[in-house]
């Protein structure tokens, strides 16, 4: 069987690489695509095999992405960015595009890697987020839900793959959560259960199979050479559309006919040719046979002059964005449910039982006199004064209904060491620490700092149990 090859001419590679060219030419990186160096008048040109694999573009070009879909092809490009730094080469060098994805005829991703390109990885996997999301099915709301939290996550200044991964676990069942909290700190790929991840490619398979299957061409002919050029992330994201539609010439003539046509009827309407010879009136009969006749001459006409063979192809510019009401309301209705998981996640899986830690929290009133100090006894405890919604009230006119949450999270960067936070709920008169207004965000705190609450001031203690 010949062999099919995406020819890229490398403007980038240079002698310095000699080092990253032999490790990738004399070791089999798995999802790598295979490649051989070309050297013609001073030229680098990189022969890519793509035999028997088909891009993510080509398979997805008239299909939906489904949930599942997207776990697995995010979490196979992870893998594979992930498993280069066994070999010392840069994550930078890969191409992360919808048309330089390859998906083999077993569901394998393969990626190209060129060295030298050094394009911002994150930038890549954002700029492969935004088309996805162009490309989700809008009626399975876990795939909406999944496909807007990747995209929120890469929109972080601080977006890591890990962050990626824990999302994509978030989503799964609730019997695979706990899989998250369960691993050890490590490369970020082996988050990912070989359970979980067999059954979703097992789940899969089929429709991705005919996908495939559809969108790949014989390689039993002449070899195929793809010359392609670089691809640049681009900010607006486009595509084109091919339509057919009438000339103008075709146009201009089934007008023709039709005011033709109208005419003629006119003219014998006004000669008399569907009068009666002795009444000098309208004949019925004659008037409407020669109106069927009229009729038929147009049809005639116009089935000829309509004929596909009288189109012409166009290509137009299509913004592949989400412009229309119902979409809208799926991607607001996805928001929140976004929103929930996030907070759900952050509730019942980050944050732990009591039980769990070994530190005693203490708001330590500034003023004992006139208010008490605050024993946190639960994780995420809130304070407010809102009775029956809040872990601990005070009644104060400066205090918000629900002012104020302090929690734990395991660090999963800094390995798994439980930190306390403290986030303002968007309190009328804002939450200040150390001094300093806290924005609706998350913040550590340590021992000895200030929480102003209104006119209730508290000093953070951290004994031991």
């Amino acid at each position: 069987m010949n062999n099919s090859y995406l020819i890229i001419e490398n403007n980038y590679y240079n002698i310095k690489q000699e080092y990253q060219m032999q490790m990738m030419l004399n070791n089999k990186i798995d999802g790598l695509i295979k490649f051989e160096l070309h050297k013609t008048d001073n030229r680098h040109e990189f022969y890519y095999d793509i035999t028997e694999k088909n891009t993510l573009k080509d398979i997805y070009n008239k299909d939906d992405l489904k949930y599942l879909q997207i776990k697995v092809i995010i979490s196979q490009i992870i893998a594979i960015v992930e498993s280069i730094e066994d070999y010392l080469l840069d994550n930078n060098s890969f191409i992360i595009n919808e048309e330089y994805i390859y998906i083999s005829n077993q569901n394998k991703i393969n990626l190209c890697y060129l060295l030298g390109y050094n394009k911002p990885i994150k930038e890549q996997m954002t700029s492969l987020i935004e088309y996805m999301m162009n490309k989700v099915n809008y009626m399975d709301e876990k795939a909406v839900v999944l496909i807007y939290g990747l995209y929120k996550v890469t929109r972080e200044e601080n977006c890591t793959f890990g962050r990626l991964i824990q999302l994509i676990q978030i989503q799964s069942d609730e019997d695979e959560i706990h899989n998250i909290y369960e691993v050890k700190p490590g490369k970020t790929n082996k988050l990912l259960d070989d359970s979980i991840q067999n059954s979703i490619q097992n789940s899969i398979q089929n429709s991705m199979q005919n996908s495939i299957q559809n969108s790949i061409k014989s390689t039993t002919q002449n070899p195929i050479k793809v010359k392609s050029s670089i691809p640049f992330i681009q900010e607006d994201i486009e595509d084109e559309k091919e339509i057919e539609e009438h000339t103008l010439l075709t146009k201009l003539l089934t007008s023709l006919v039709i005011i033709i046509m109208l005419v003629i009827f006119i003219m014998l309407l006004k000669i008399g040719t569907f009068e009666n010879s002795k009444t000098h009136k309208i004949d019925i009969i004659k008037l409407t046979g020669g109106f069927l006749i009229s009729i038929s001459i147009v049809a005639y006409s116009l089935s000829k002059l309509l004929q596909k063979g009288n189109k012409e192809s166009k290509i137009v510019k299509v913004a592949d964005c989400i412009d229309s009401e119902t979409n809208l309301d799926k991607i607001m209705e996805a928001t929140a449910v976004l929103d929930s998981t996030i907070e759900e996640m952050e509730q019942t899986i980050v944050l732990q039982e009591i039980n769990e830690y070994e530190n005693q929290v203490i708001f330590e009133s500034l003023n004992p006199k006139l208010y008490n100090s605050i024993y946190i006894n639960r994780y995420p405890f809130t304070i407010g004064k809102l009775n029956g919604k809040v872990d601990y009230i005070i009644k104060n006119i400066g205090v918000s209904r629900c002012h104020l949450k302090i929690y734990y999270i395991s660090d999963i960067e800094d390995n798994y060491i439980q930190k306390l936070y403290i986030e303002d709920l968007n309190s009328t008169n804002g939450t200040y620490l150390n001094g300093l207004l806290l924005k609706s965000d998350k913040h550590q705190i340590f021992a000895n700092d200030i929480i102003s609450i209104a006119d209730f001031k508290y000093k953070v203690l951290i004994e031991k149990r």
